[in-house]
């Protein structure tokens, strides 16, 4: 009966074998620390209960927009895992517009772009606009550091030392500057941009008249400016 204990031997070996494969595996603890959602860069609007943040799920990075008691909702819908940052969320003053950058760098934003998931085409740095209320955002140019003119409407950023503005339909460079524009801002009449300009050892505060066609540097000293303020 040899044959007969080798064939139960057998039988019993694939049942082990089947039951082992049928088991579910263990939760990989790691895994699931990092699919959990984690937020930042939140911003305001300055005459609305609106906020706006970035949230990264399991490497997708999307916006999501919130009002004083209502449930929060995601205005974007980026699904992959590519390693393209979202930052510069910037809601208008009434909130009814976002802007935000997507790709490049947000610590050496006029750096090279990274491509973290190899993608045969080279990933670009933009700028996308759109309605915090329901229409998806699209993007306006290339560059980073949008901020709303204060009639909501407009919208400047900047890239590689170059300051563009889109007026809602097409984007169109103003100026040119030596330097890395950075502390972008608008006067509270919307005629005018502030920015800092850097340079390798110095910098200096430039002031940009819309209607006109130069850059004024209203202090030329070789310090170096953290931040500067338009206030009329």
């Amino acid at each position: 009966m040899a044959w007969q204990t080798a064939f139960r031997l057998i039988a019993c070996a694939a049942a082990l074998m089947l039951t082992g494969a049928s088991a579910p595996s263990e939760p990989d603890p790691l895994a699931a620390a990092l699919a959990l959602p984690v937020a930042g860069d939140l911003t305001g609007a300055r005459d609305a209960a609106r906020f706006a943040w970035v949230e990264n799920q399991a490497g997708a990075r999307n916006v999501w927009v919130a009002d004083r008691g209502k449930p929060a909702r995601q205005v974007t819908a980026f699904a992959a895992d590519d390693g393209q940052q979202l930052y510069d969320v910037v809601l208008n003053s009434d909130g009814t517009r976002i802007a935000f950058v997507r790709g490049g760098d947000e610590e050496f934003p006029d750096g090279s772009i990274p491509n973290t998931a190899s993608a045969t085409l080279s990933p670009k740095q933009q700028v996308f606009v759109g309605s915090a209320d329901d229409a998806a955002p699209v993007a306006v140019g290339e560059g980073h550091s949008p901020a709303f003119a204060p009639d909501g409407a407009r919208l400047a950023y900047t890239r590689k030392g170059a300051i563009w503005l889109w007026d809602g339909t097409t984007s169109r460079r103003l100026a040119n500057v030596a330097g890395e524009v950075t502390r972008l801002q608008w006067s509270p009449d919307g005629t005018r941009l502030l920015f800092v300009d850097n340079r390798d050892d110095h910098s200096f505060v430039g002031l940009l008249d819309l209607a006109g066609t130069n850059v004024r540097y209203p202090d030329a000293s070789f310090g170096f400016f953290g931040r500067a303020d338009l206030l009329a």
